[in-house]
């Protein structure tokens, strides 16, 4: 038997082991995307860990898209989510399905304000790269793991080096480094500790040129290309705590944030519903350090927010948007 011969047979060896073997390696919200699309798809809620975590007092545990499925009677909605998702993994996913010609009647975007951290932007594994290779290149999708250990592909946005070593602003000022301002996760609400986390998560100023934005004005043309209605929101935080630690300071930043994104987004023809500081603190529960996480009375506080968005929704660049 010659060489080519050989060759030819070791790599349909490989082919017929790694297909099957690599799709059963993708992310399960990768591998659930085409029964979602077979079944049709109505709402797409795009989230992350806020979705569906709950507090281990509730009662009702039911993800924000479960409950906004409840109160949408006449609509299913479909929840892809992931702890640690955000915009440019939820552009990846439409991007995928406008290839397929596949057109959701609404598409729901959050803006999680703790996104343009340096502790979320910087971190090599909050990249999503395996997913966003598989949802771009559908064929190849099997064989990404193998590709990446050769380094045929990468996506990577992010060093473990540059992540660890990534200034933390608050506004404009840098204020600290993030191993430094992080630290080890707690769930101690006292002590600086808390407060330089709500700095490093929320305090920076956001402006046109982070990549998030670039990723949020990315999706809007695709779904508007896909000629779908969105619904983008902001995501509550807890703006009380963060003012008790960092008065007169947290509050002010917060709102100018959403401020800038309201306007941003408003000359570019899209309604992002700021709903930043409408829970209480009561309404969020610290599961390891201060986040934006809400327990059962604020998950059905924020599906009716978003249920009365998308009501009245229209597809982006229509008359009135």
């Amino acid at each position: 038997m010659n060489l080519a011969i050989r060759i030819g047979l070791l790599a349909a060896i490989v082919v017929t082991v790694q297909v099957p073997l690599g799709w059963r390696r993708l992310p399960r919200e990768v591998r659930e995307l085409d029964e979602r699309i077979e079944r049709g798809l109505d709402v797409v809620q795009f989230a992350d860990s806020v979705n569906a975590s709950y507090a281990p007092s509730d009662t009702d545990t039911r993800s924000v898209a479960q409950m906004l499925d409840a109160v949408l009677e006449d609509r299913h909605v479909d929840a892809i989510h992931h702890a640690a998702y955000q915009p440019a993994v939820y552009l990846a996913y439409l991007e995928n399905l406008r290839a397929r010609g596949v057109t959701p009647k609404t598409v729901v975007v959050p803006i999680n304000p703790h996104i343009f951290s340096p502790n979320w932007t910087m971190r090599p594994d909050w990249q999503f790269e395996r997913e966003r290779f598989a949802l771009g290149h559908p064929r190849l999708a099997s064989f990404v793991d193998p590709l990446m250990i050769f380094r045929a592909v990468s996506a990577t946005e992010a060093s473990m080096s540059a992540y660890v070593d990534a200034p933390v602003y608050e506004g404009r000022q840098v204020v600290g480094r993030l191993t430094s301002m992080a630290g080890p996760r707690s769930g101690d609400r006292k002590g600086d500790q808390t407060a330089r986390i709500f700095t490093c998560h929320y305090m920076a100023q956001v402006h046109r040129w982070m990549p998030r934005v670039s990723d949020l004005e990315a999706i809007l043309a695709c779904v508007e290309s896909m000629g779908c209605e969105l619904v983008v929101y902001i995501t509550p935080i807890d703006v009380e705590e963060g003012e008790r630690l960092l008065p007169g300071r947290f509050r002010n930043q917060v709102r100018a944030n959403a401020e800038f994104l309201v306007r941003h987004f408003a000359g570019l023809g899209v309604t992002v519903h700021d709903f930043s500081a409408h829970c209480e603190h009561a309404r969020f529960y610290w599961p390891v350090a201060p986040d934006e996480h809400l327990d059962e009375q604020g998950r059905a506080a924020l599906a009716g927010w978003i249920a009365d968005a998308i009501r009245t929704a229209k597809p982006v660049g229509a008359s009135g948007e």
